[in-house]
């Protein structure tokens, strides 16, 4: 059985659908930030419901709920901001009924899954070299977010994965960016999608929200 993971959508319905379409699997995994910073919340949560996907709640879905925005730059502040003024009444219950972390069998596999980490599982950024530094669940998969930034790590038997960023990637590659997860051979390839960057950016810009909320996607930062 394969899985797609994903994380870091941030309401990018071009880039989750480019995604999507674009391979076969067997279950959706969403590693959170479902929201902030683009225009389409509603469409992206539409989309994952429909999917019945497996989510956890990130940083971004947490301000949503709570109002907070005072740990945010001034970019990642305008975005909330459209969010909350944008987000329906049932997107929203959506986003709080997610748990912060997930541990469940899949197909015979023991997986769990944060938007951080184990032990912060909301703002705790996971860089490939902290990866032994930290303890781990008892799992056989890891999947994260956060970082924008994919990698993939064997550690104790388990396979630590972060698929990077659907909406927002920022390791210098503009495609969108997701995992397959075979979760028989305990295998994870990630993959890059191309999207409409240019219907993205004008959106931006139409919306009235800061114009390299839109520039950063051509180049992946």
């Amino acid at each position: 059985m394969k899985v797609c993971v994903i994380s870091d959508i941030h309401s990018n319905i071009y880039a989750l659908k480019a995604v999507l379409s674009s391979v076969s699997f067997d279950g959706l995994l969403v590693c959170g930030d479902i929201v902030g910073y683009y225009l389409w919340p509603n469409e992206v949560i539409d989309v994952l419901r429909e999917m019945s996907a497996i989510s956890v709640r990130g940083n971004h879905d947490e301000a949503v709920l709570n109002g907070d925005s005072s740990w945010f730059n001034e970019v990642a502040r305008a975005g909330l901001e459209y969010t909350v003024n944008s987000i329906s009444l049932e997107s929203k219950a959506y986003l709080a009924g997610l748990p912060t972390s997930v541990q469940t069998d899949l197909y015979g596999a023991k997986i769990a899954m944060y938007h951080g980490s184990p032990r912060d599982n909301l703002y705790e950024y996971v860089y490939p070299d902290m990866v032994e530094s930290l303890q781990w669940p008892d799992a056989d998969f890891v999947m994260i977010g956060h970082t924008h930034l994919p990698f993939k790590r064997t550690l104790g038997g388990r396979l630590i994965v972060n698929p990077g960023s659907v909406g927002q990637p920022r390791d210098g590659d503009p495609r969108a960016s997701a995992c397959i997860v075979d979760l028989a051979t305990r295998t994870a390839d990630h993959l890059r999608v191309k999207y409409d960057v240019d219907s993205v950016a004008r959106a931006v810009v139409d919306a009235g929200l800061p114009r390299f909320l839109g520039e950063r996607l051509y180049h992946g930062r």
